[in-house]
């Protein structure tokens, strides 16, 4: 209340000064109107009536009688045209009533009657400023500041217009202007955190983390109050890997102010922790305060895939589609779930996705144009052209599952008869990546990250790419969008996803007759044409070398995947995953052996682990009464995800006291030692593993899986049929628990865990030189049929 009572008296107290000046000025004006009638040409009353005027006018404005002052100010003029003062606040009036063309005409006149008067020039500046017009009103300070130097509040001005001036070229992509603006700006005040923001920003988009991260610093340092500030340097940390300071970034953002973004930053950072909870939260409430946040609406959608909550997942991404109907990704996020629900039929599944590439691919294909250039390229090209070029696209060329399967054939091609390209979408390169531009020529490694769809297409037919393979399908970082346009002749989609793309511009699929059965699967359902490979459609390179031996009747032990710590060259750079001279990682005794009592376990993603999974499960824990289970789960790591889980089994009829459930394993070697716990791996459906599968059967833990009408829940048929193991294929979940019921011995346990990574090693699925010559069979008859004018059909083998 003191407060309010000062500020109001010293408002009244300015009033009645006005109204006294005005009683004094029109006295004085009365008498100077005396005087001017006895001389009607006296320039030095003129004079002084013009000044007295305009100080009338003001405050007459002071006073709220605004239309009264500016009056004054056109009667100034009548008696000195020329005064400059007059004009100016004839400006200000006009700014003042919003008037902003009528107030630059006005300073404008004063201008040009006072060349010096920097308030005019100011306020032209300030004005050219809200107009949008940065570059004349930079050129208004700068008068302004030649007029009197380091004057405050020109100053201030000034150096905020040339960091506006440097966004203006920043967001025109223009940046080697905006960063010349931008220190210009710096130099007038080293201290505004606007502009050092603004670097940080430019720095970003220069790909330069250290220097963003710098100037965010200072943006902080000069304001620490500024969330936008806190929440770009949260988003570099988090970029380069140093979550945990990412974390206390987004936190100090979040203590000032609840930013939508910010929140949904840190929810996704903290959800590749397995802290689903809190993440929820925050994501829950980004779309509470902003419903129309689409990107928030859409990573909800993957926590909840991720925590197996199907429905709701699927409910966020419709969400985020009704927001934003062109987002072609979360369309993309919203197929790859449709493959984990048990809600859908297979029919309707594959009919979103067949809905979903025709949608993409009439906006992207020119079929015309496409139909001529493949015309023109048959009549120029040989059948037996000497060296045919594959492209492999990808954003999975680091520490990813698909690098698993995509190594042995990079490095097993045949040199003499294909050249070999890989087109990298990898946002974060590691060694992985270094040991994988090890495989192929250097000038054919060709990043594509940030790239944008037109470019991509552009790069890939500069080097004349003869089949162009997807190694992605609707998972994360996906290019269908290339694939959508067609920038090849031949395309191919393999190994990245468990499903059609649904795009009619990709000409085969590449699987095998185990994971795609001549008689269950029907061809309508694929937007491409299926090429079973012999044998297996996967060829897997463990990531660890083998205890096996090698004998003269036995085929290729495997290649480790590890990267020889003498091959690379900055060792510091992959540090994030490096694992290069590891020991070899040899199956231990079986677990009953030490525990007396049989585990089963899975170690896949928690949302294939459906109600009906555990009911079965349930069912086999009901009949080996003295088993144990083992499941393990980045989503586990929270308390209440495994409340939730042991509340279904219970509900099953399950123990919930002989579940063990557990979280990430950061590791992968220890990720990989974690199976020496279980003695028999459950497959799921219908999402079935692959990764995980083939890490279970590597370490000689033999996996019971169930077949199905679609390809993602045969794939672990696939798996263990190529290591000559049909006996733990299940057709029915009533033969799914025989085989996991009568496998639980010791005897049994124990013939697998000697038996199975020597199998596994001496199969084609490990076989990488016989696999990569199938994979190029299949890629020359491709090739001939193009040449053709044709398409390759298989027909199913006679019995």
């Amino acid at each position: 209340k003191a407060t309010v009572s000062v500020l109001y008296w010293r408002m009244s107290a300015e009033i009645e000064h006005a109204v006294l000046a005005m009683k004094e000025l029109e006295r004085e004006l009365k008498e100077l109107g005396v005087k001017l009638k006895e001389d009607p040409d006296c320039e030095r009353v003129k004079n002084l009536m013009a000044v007295m005027l305009v100080d009338l006018g003001t405050n007459y404005r002071k006073v709220g009688r605004h239309a009264e002052g500016v009056k004054q100010y056109e009667a100034s003029l009548q008696y000195n045209p020329a005064y400059g003062s007059a004009y100016y606040n004839l400006g200000v009036a006009a700014a003042d009533d919003g008037q902003l063309q009528d107030a630059l005409s006005w300073y404008g006149k004063a201008l040009m009657h006072n060349p010096v008067c920097i308030e005019a020039l100011c306020n032209t500046g300030v004005i050219k400023t809200r107009l949008g017009n940065l570059e004349e009103a930079c050129t208004a300070f700068e008068k302004a500041l030649r007029v009197k130097p380091h004057h405050p509040l020109v100053e201030q001005s000034y150096f905020s217009v040339l960091s506006d001036l440097g966004t203006k070229h920043l967001n025109a992509n223009d940046l080697t202007t905006a960063k010349k603006f931008y220190k210009r700006s710096l130099q007038c005040n080293p201290y505004y955190h606007e502009t050092h923001y603004n670097l940080g920003v430019l720095y970003t988009r220069l790909n330069n983390p250290d220097k963003a991260a710098y100037y965010y610093h200072l943006a902080v340092h000069f304001k620490p109050d500024y969330p936008e500030a806190w929440n770009n340097l949260g988003v570099i940390y988090k970029a380069t890997s140093c979550f945990e300071r990412a974390v206390e970034c987004f936190e100090k953002a979040l203590e000032i102010t609840e930013c939508p973004q910010t929140m949904n930053n840190l929810a996704v950072l903290i959800s590749m922790t397995g802290q689903l909870d809190r993440s929820l939260t925050l994501l829950r409430r980004a779309v509470e305060i902003q419903p129309l946040y689409a990107e928030a609406w859409n990573n909800l959608g993957v926590v909840l895939r991720d925590e197996g909550v199907m429905g709701d997942a699927l409910k966020a991404y419709e969400k985020c589609l009704a927001i934003c109907p062109e987002a072609e990704s979360v369309g993309q996020n919203r197929l790859l779930a449709l493959n984990f629900s048990t809600e859908h039929s297979v029919d309707e599944v594959q009919r979103a996705h067949i809905e979903w590439g025709d949608r993409i691919v009439s906006k992207h294909f020119n079929k015309s144009v496409f139909d001529d250039w493949a015309a023109a390229l048959r009549k120029s090209s040989s059948k037996t052209k000497d060296k045919i070029r594959i492209g492999y696209v990808s954003p999975d060329f680091y520490l990813h599952s698909v690098s698993y399967f995509i190594h042995n054939i990079l490095k097993y091609h045949d040199r003499n008869k294909f050249d070999i390209f890989c087109f990298s979408n990898v946002v974060k390169p590691d060694s992985k990546t270094f040991a994988f531009k090890k495989l192929i020529d250097p000038a054919n490694w060709i990043e594509i990250t940030g790239v944008d769809m037109h470019a991509a297409c552009d790069l890939i037919k500069k080097h004349k790419i003869d089949i162009l393979v997807d190694l992605t399908g609707h998972t994360s970082s996906s290019r269908l969008d290339i694939f959508a346009v067609k920038p090849a002749p031949i395309q191919v989609t393999w190994v990245g996803y468990p499903n059609t793309t649904g795009l009619s511009t990709i000409d085969y699929r590449l699987t095998d007759a185990n994971a795609d059965p001549w008689d269950v699967v029907d061809p309508a359902h694929y937007s491409e044409t299926l090429y079973r490979l012999p044998g297996s459609f996967l060829c897997y390179c463990p990531d660890t070398t083998s205890n096996v031996e090698e004998k003269e009747e036995a085929k290729p032990v495997p290649a480790s995947f590890q990267t020889p710590s003498e091959i690379l060259d900055t060792k510091e750079q992959y540090a994030v995953n490096y694992r290069g001279d590891l020991p070899p990682v040899i199956p231990a005794k079986p677990a009953v052996e030490r525990n007396n009592y049989v585990t089963f376990g899975t170690f896949n993603n928690m949302a294939k682990i459906n109600d009906e999974v555990v009911a079965v499960w349930c069912e086999i824990m009901q009949k080996v009464p003295t088993c144990r289970f083992l499941l393990k789960s980045k989503p586990f790591a929270e308390k209440r995800v495994r409340d939730q889980m042991l509340e279904r089994f219970k509900k099953f009829g399950g123990d919930p006291e002989r579940i063990e459930l557990m979280g990430i394993i950061p590791q992968h070697y220890n990720h990989l030692q974690a199976y020496e716990r279980i003695d028999i791996a459950l497959d799921c459906w219908p999402y079935a593993g692959t990764t995980t599968s083939c890490e279970a059967i590597w370490m000689g833990v033999p996996m019971v899986t169930l077949t199905g009408k679609a390809h993602a829940t045969n794939v672990g048929a696939s798996l263990v049929s190529t290591v000559s193991c049909p006996e733990l294929i299940a057709h029915t979940t009533e033969d799914y628990v025989r085989i996991a019921v009568g496998l639980a011995t010791p005897e049994n346990i124990s013939k697998y865990r000697h038996n199975l990574q020597n199998s596994m090693a001496s199969s084609l699925l490990c076989n990488g030189p016989a696999f990569t010559k199938n994979l190029e069979n299949a890629y020359r008859e491709f090739w001939e049929a193009f040449c053709d004018g044709e398409k390759v059909i298989q027909t199913k083998p006679q019995a």
